[in-house]
């Protein structure tokens, strides 16, 4: 089973933030997100609003009507006053079962706990998963990622992008510090995903797409590429991801 942990979709037109990925001329719904995953070979895609147009509803919406291969996860804003009530209704009347996070996007480092403390609280009471965009920036430094992986030991807390660009070699180090941070593929070269999983270890690292931005396919591929032994592969593209999302 091949499971994509990182997709942004929704009914309103998104322009492309990743290099060469353009302005998008067109929505990327639901339905265009299940067609393309038939052809890519997609099993399971966990989906999110985008960072600039959070629509929890219509995630809900899609994951009621594609409920066998679609994960929905709340897009929060830890800026906005009701973003704990957001988290909540998204969780117990929406049906979402985790937490998307854009730091860099939203303007807040991951660490600033008299925002962020109170959702991963949400997750954690409920035992979901955080994602995380994690880069090379100061808001999404994967030392960001420690400090709250220090504070929330028992959080399951995913680190998207493994610090790309220029903070790979920090991200992975993290990971093997704290059993709780993973690293998930979306962007990330092919020689360091081969070095997180040498660093962290297989079991701590996710495939992610980043989808529309980037292609599942190729990110598929690249991880064929950089990982040989098939029993660490089955656990990247899948196994790893059902286990925490306990599936």
């Amino acid at each position: 089973m091949i499971i994509d942990g990182h997709c942004h979709f929704g009914p309103l037109p998104v322009k492309g933030t990743c290099p060469g990925s353009g302005p998008r001329l067109a929505p990327f719904r639901g339905e265009d997100l299940i067609e393309g995953m038939k052809e890519d070979g997609i099993d399971i895609t966990i989906g999110f609003s985008d960072a600039r147009v959070l629509d929890n509803e219509y995630i809900a919406k899609m994951v009621k009507k594609f409920p066998d291969e679609i994960i929905g996860f709340a897009f929060i804003n830890p800026l906005q006053k009701t973003a704990t009530d957001q988290l909540k209704r998204a969780i117990e009347v929406l049906g979402l079962t985790g937490m998307k996070l854009h730091p860099y996007s939203h303007g807040y480092a991951l660490s600033s706990h008299a925002y962020t403390d109170p959702l991963f609280k949400v997750c954690i009471d409920r035992d979901l998963p955080i994602i995380v965009h994690g880069g090379d920036t100061l808001y999404s430094h994967p030392y960001e990622f420690e400090e709250m992986a220090r504070v929330f030991p028992e959080a399951k807390i995913i680190m998207a992008h493994m610090g790309f660009m220029f903070a790979c070699e920090q991200a992975r180090r993290v990971a093997e510090r704290r059993k709780n941070v993973y690293l998930d593929t979306a962007a990330a070269a092919p020689d360091d995903v081969r070095l997180a999983v040498e660093c962290a270890g297989a079991n701590k690292i996710v495939m992610g797409s980043d989808n529309p931005f980037w292609s599942p396919k190729l990110e598929v591929a690249k991880i064929e590429v950089a990982v040989s032994d098939a029993s660490k592969r089955n656990l990247i593209l899948g196994e790893n991801y059902r286990k925490l999302l306990k599936l």
